[in-house]
Formats: C-alpha cells, structure tokens, sequence
C-alpha cells in the first residue's frame, strides 16, 4: 500500500477501526498498540498497581478524557486519563485517572460517598488488583 511508507497503515479489520474511531471520541490521539505475539500488556512501564492510579466507574456516556481531567484536577494533578471501549468503539462507562502524586488519590477515596461528576455519583477504587477478584474460575 502506498502510503505505508509515509507511516500510515491501513485498517484491516472492523474491529481495528471501531478501536481507533472510539479513542478518537474519547481524545486519544494515538492508536492503541496490543500486546506482543504471546500476549500481555505490551510496553507499558507502569504498573497497574500504583497507589496513584484510580478505577472511575459509573461515568456518564458524554464523558470525555478532557472533561474528566479538569474535573479530577480539583483533587490534585493530574498524570493521565484513560477511558475504555468495547470492540464496536462504543464508551463502557468507565476509565481511569492516574495523579501524580499518591495524595490526591487518596483525596478521591476519602470523599467516596461524594464523587459527583456531571450530577451523578461515581464509583471510585483503587485500581490495582485485590485478593479475590478477577482471575477467572
């Protein structure tokens, strides 16, 4: 294909262009990478469980990363904002936020009862794993 060289690849699969069309939506600019041949989460250097990393559920169909930053900068700043999709492209309703500094997560989790994001309450965690969740059977 022509333009290759020039950096664009072209969309092979539906699923490839729901997944970039929905991260466009939401303001990612970039395409999401998968992990390698055997899996995995790819290059990521982050862990998922660092205590300034929070689980946001509950968040209304309009949200946008833009939108959630600003409302969670109230609480300190703001490192990253990730909102996820299904396959189709479609908003799950929720994301996360990760602050730069552990204090204003932990802000967050003190006002629990609190979180109101465009009128309506939202469900805030921690995002790291916890024993007995997930995992499968």
């Amino acid at each position: 294909f022509w333009l290759k060289p020039l950096g664009f690849e072209p969309l092979l699969r539906s699923t490839d262009f729901a997944t970039t069309f929905c991260n466009m939506a939401v303001g990612k600019n970039k395409r999401l990478t998968k992990g390698g041949k055997k899996g995995g989460k790819g290059g990521e250097s982050h862990s998922d469980d660092s205590p300034e990393k929070l689980f946001v559920g509950g968040l209304p169909r309009t949200t946008t990363q833009e939108s959630l930053a600003a409302h969670f900068s109230s609480f300190g700043p703001v490192a990253s904002v990730e909102l996820k999709c299904d396959p189709q492209g479609s908003f799950r309703g929720f994301g996360f936020v990760t602050f730069q500094d552990r204090s204003a997560a932990d802000s967050v989790l003190a006002n629990a009862a609190n979180n109101m994001f465009e009128g309506k309450w939202i469900d805030c965690k921690p995002s790291g794993s916890r024993p007995g969740k997930g995992g499968g059977k």
